[in-house]
């Protein structure tokens, strides 16, 4: 037997050795291996259960910066902020579980959450889950009419009733602010405040966020309009009040 044969049967050896602990080690039929397999594929799906177990509601928040209003108050002293923190106070002594989670952005328009519902995922759709709404007043300020404002506000309950059938739906009122060159506004506001009446009392909606009844003070509000630290907690009361409710 020739030196060339001897030295391919022994490559030929070792290579098959090779292959049979390779296999062994790693073949999903082997000893070692079933275990981790079993490790790998459970581990996700109880990373997904301890999600869903934890929070079994939610509650989104859509509209202007009313809800939305880092941009005029300390960090961590938001709507959202003490929102999250009367939330967590709650889960704290209730099976349920409940997350907010924050859409709202500062200076949006009635459109501006039309188009923004539609990014939103339909996982959301949930009887479980919460919409609360604020939109309107930015739209008073930038000259849109009393009528094109409802008409507006009515295709986008329209549009959320119809993407989230399953959600339910509270609509936040408009304060009046306090500085001389706002009261201009206080008859739309009225007229808006019971507008948003009407919708809930039709049952298109589920009810009334009533800021109107909490922001009552100058020091409710920053920037002339802008809810404050105080005014913060008060409209996270108020939602709270009403989505626990």
């Amino acid at each position: 037997m020739s030196y060339k044969f001897k030295k391919n049967i022994i490559l030929l050896f070792f290579a098959s050795f090779v292959f049979i602990v390779l296999v062994y080690l790693f073949c999903p039929m082997g000893p070692f291996r079933r275990g981790v397999i079993l490790i790998y594929s459970i581990e996700p799906l109880s990373n997904d259960s301890e999600i869903d177990n934890k929070y079994e509601r939610t509650i989104l928040l859509l509209g202007d910066s009313i809800l939305a209003n880092e941009n005029y108050v300390p960090k961590g002293k938001t709507v959202f902020d003490f929102l999250k923190r009367k939330i967590e106070n709650e889960n704290a002594n209730e099976r349920e579980r409940t997350k907010v989670k924050m859409f709202a952005r500062d200076n949006y328009l009635i459109n501006d959450v039309n188009l923004q519902i539609t990014s939103l995922p339909i996982s959301y759709n949930s009887k479980q889950n919460s919409i609360v709404l604020s939109v309107g007043g930015n739209n008073f300020l930038t000259g849109t009419s009393y009528n094109t404002a409802t008409k507006e506000y009515l295709f986008l309950i329209e549009k959320i009733k119809e993407t989230f059938p399953d959600c339910k739906l509270y609509l936040v009122n408009l304060y009046r602010p306090f500085a001389i060159e706002f009261r201009v506004y206080n008859k739309i506001i009225s007229d808006w405040n019971d507008f948003l009446k009407g919708i809930v009392e039709n049952g298109n909606a589920d009810g009334i966020v009533d800021i109107s009844r909490v922001i009552t003070e100058k020091d409710d509000l920053v920037y002339k309009i802008e809810p404050s630290v105080i005014g913060s907690e008060k409209i996270a009361g108020a939602i709270v009040d009403v989505v626990s409710g």
